[in-house]
């Protein structure tokens, strides 16, 4: 626990779409992530950040 550097503040799937995953971090970043694409787990989900300034 001492390495811990960021963790997951809150998540929140989308409505109608559960697929798509929205969570932020202690670092102040947003990430969007959809799920179908990593179903298979031979590559990485695509992932979209956005960051506070």
């Amino acid at each position: 626990m001492e390495d811990l550097t960021e963790v997951i503040t809150s998540a929140e799937f989308h409505p109608t779409h559960c697929n798509m995953l929205a969570y932020s971090s202690s670092k102040g970043s947003i990430r969007f992530i959809d799920l179908r694409q990593s179903a298979l787990c031979d590559s990485h989900s695509k992932l979209q950040v956005f960051y506070r300034f």
